[in-house]
């Protein structure tokens, strides 16, 4: 009878460890549905590039996923310096070397991020193993919420990788 009783104690913390939840970061459409996830452990780094719509320069945010499942801005980069005077975040130290300006050593957390991804800008993600059109993801001028979602880890396990970098539509 005890051994009966040590086999089903371990069988149900094994369960129970099977559905321990996991950090992923979830981009989400307008209407909830999840496009894309990757699992994001504290220190996962992903960027959002695109061509700023008044500079017309190219623009780089950096973003890594904290302890408490927050998105932090940590840089932003460039290749010239109006996109400091832009931005306009106080006590920021820039990086200025010519063709080469970054907003340095920041830590702006954020629960989710709101980003309009129309074909105006091409914005992209980026996480070192997905390179992904977002306006290919939303459709023309679609919303897209990025966000941390802690999910049972077997069935990012399943993916591995998370849902696999789709192909954008046409």
């Amino acid at each position: 009878m005890a051994g009966l009783r040590r086999r089903l104690a371990a069988l149900l913390l094994l369960a129970g460890a099977c559905g321990l939840p996991v950090p992923v970061l979830e981009i989400r459409g307008e209407g909830g549905q999840v496009l894309l996830q990757r699992p994001a452990p504290p220190g996962y780094r992903f960027e959002l590039r695109f061509i700023h719509s008044a500079f017309r320069i190219p623009v780089r945010e950096i973003f890594t996923v904290d302890g408490a499942g927050r998105l932090v801005l940590r840089e932003i980069r460039s290749t010239r310096g109006d996109i400091v005077d832009y931005y306009g975040i106080p006590g920021a130290r820039v990086v200025d070397r010519p063709g080469d300006v970054r907003i340095v050593d920041l830590a702006l957390p954020h629960r989710r991020l709101l980003v309009r991804a129309g074909p105006v800008g091409n914005r992209t993600f980026h996480d070192g193993r997905c390179e992904l059109p977002l306006a290919g993801l939303a459709g023309a001028g679609g919303r897209l919420t990025l966000a941390v979602a802690y999910r049972p880890w077997p069935l990012i396990l399943l993916h591995r990788r998370g849902i696999p970098c789709p192909k954008p539509r046409a």
